[in-house]
């Protein structure tokens, strides 16, 4: 084709504007690895997980390079301590882009040569109370279903983010708001959740107004921290996937309870 000078750069691998110039100015190509995923050492279920390259724009096919000599846009990763891992992806014309994801690897073996799996235990009737235990790994789904329990010490800190802890028994801080300290907690907290199974949305009803409300997966893991203020809460569980989750529901003056949710779909 003919190209003139003055004509508008387009990306096309094609010097448009006679400047000497290809596609000057136009990569808008990016790709995104994630920010921070977890895995647990010393519990075979949460050892490893899944990293993904999503890319946007760019022309395609493209081509990955992991620095783990990977060439696939999906990776399987089981590092035993924290590890960065990073991404360059190359479209049909030459064009790059890169990202990085760090993934936080949580040592959770304890007992005797370390065969059995680290636990924060949540007794039932006593949520203020936690308590750290040492279990087989044949157990540790049915307390986390069971209690809400987490994977590993209850001092441990979100590994995402520092300054959160994974689990706030003990650290829960009551909302000084006037309107919030109005209500009177006669009674023991009650939680509803519907439609359950639910499909994309779900709605949480309480007997009283919620301080907070986590959604959970059976590994622990906080999907959802929410500060409803209210006796009712919506959750968008679209982009979760199906299977058995718990939600996690504290009142201004530290009642919790934890009820079940099934996404279906």
């Amino acid at each position: 084709s003919t190209s003139y000078p003055g004509n508008t750069e387009v990306l096309d691998s094609i010097d448009n504007d006679c400047d000497g110039q290809i596609d000057e100015g136009l990569n808008t190509m990016e790709v995104d690895a994630g920010d921070c995923e977890v895995v647990y050492y010393g519990y075979g279920p949460e050892e490893c997980v899944e990293l993904e390259a999503l890319v946007t724009d760019g022309v395609p096919p493209f081509t990955y390079s992991w620095n783990t000599g990977e060439t696939s846009s999906v990776i399987m990763v089981c590092p035993d301590s924290t590890t960065t891992y990073t991404v360059t992806v190359t479209d049909s014309i030459g064009y790059t882009a890169e990202d990085n994801v760090t993934v936080q690897s949580i040592d959770v073996r304890c007992g005797r040569h370390g065969r059995k799996v680290s636990v924060c235990h949540i007794p039932p009737g006593n949520p203020n109370n936690p308590r750290d235990i040492c279990i087989d790994s044949s157990a540790v789904e049915t307390h986390i279903v069971e209690h809400g329990d987490y994977i590993g010490p209850c001092s441990q800190a979100d590994p995402c983010d520092s300054a959160l802890m994974r689990i706030n028994v003990g650290h829960f801080e009551l909302d000084q708001r006037p309107e919030f300290q109005d209500e009177v907690i006669d009674e023991a907290l009650e939680v509803e959740v519907f439609p359950n199974p639910a499909y994309d949305k779900a709605y949480v009803s309480s007997n009283y107004r919620m301080q907070s409300l986590e959604l959970i997966d059976l590994n622990g893991r906080r999907l959802l921290n929410m500060q409803p203020l209210a006796s009712e809460a919506d959750l968008d569980i679209y982009k979760f996937p199906e299977g058995l989750y718990l939600i996690k529901v504290f009142d201004k003056v530290g009642q919790c309870i934890i009820v079940r949710l099934n996404i279906s779909r």
